[in-house]
């Protein structure tokens, strides 16, 4: 799409939970994974949206790389299916478009430390079948930083690769 402009406007904070991006958000929920300091992020997010919208923008999909944290905890982890469809739903009705894409990236941290990572995996699993226009980017064989949990350089580049090519697909 060479003749095409595209905005991609990023917005996360590491380590943050569902239950920091919920669409009703209660700080004494956030207060399970640790990070209520971080504060009602959807809200934060649609301020950030609304900003770009005077710009007149359409988006074309939403990408979402985020688990980890909900993993770690098995309390957070065992609501991750209702939160995760939740947010999703929520984020194209606030948009304004009910088959808005939505991409994300299969978590894959170390099973070692994170108590609820099959049940969100499981979780990320079912609301693909379950939800249209939604879609699995896989990223276990993605290069990681020594601690086994980040995406080194290549694996960052390959994940936004693999986020293209699906928005490419898509836009087809």
């Amino acid at each position: 799409y060479p003749d095409q402009h595209f905005t991609l406007l990023k917005y996360s904070i590491g380590g943050a939970s569902l239950l920091d991006w919920a669409p009703n958000y209660s700080k004494e929920k956030a207060v399970i994974t640790g990070n209520a300091k971080f504060g009602n992020m959807y809200a934060t997010l649609f301020q950030k949206i609304k900003n770009l919208e005077k710009k007149e923008m359409q988006p074309t999909a939403f990408l979402w790389m985020q688990g980890e944290r909900d993993a770690r905890i098995p309390e957070a982890g065992k609501d991750y299916y209702e939160n995760f469809k939740s947010f999703i739903l929520a984020i194209r009705k606030d948009l304004g478009q009910p088959n808005l894409p939505f991409i994300f990236g299969m978590v894959n941290p170390p099973k070692e430390k994170y108590a609820a990572l099959e049940t969100v995996r499981n979780a990320q699993r079912q609301i693909a079948e379950e939800l249209s226009n939604v879609y699995i980017i896989e990223t276990d064989d993605l290069e990681k930083l020594k601690d086994n949990l980040h995406y080194n350089t290549t694996g960052q580049l390959e994940l936004g690769k693999r986020f293209g090519e699906k928005i490419i697909q898509i836009l087809r």
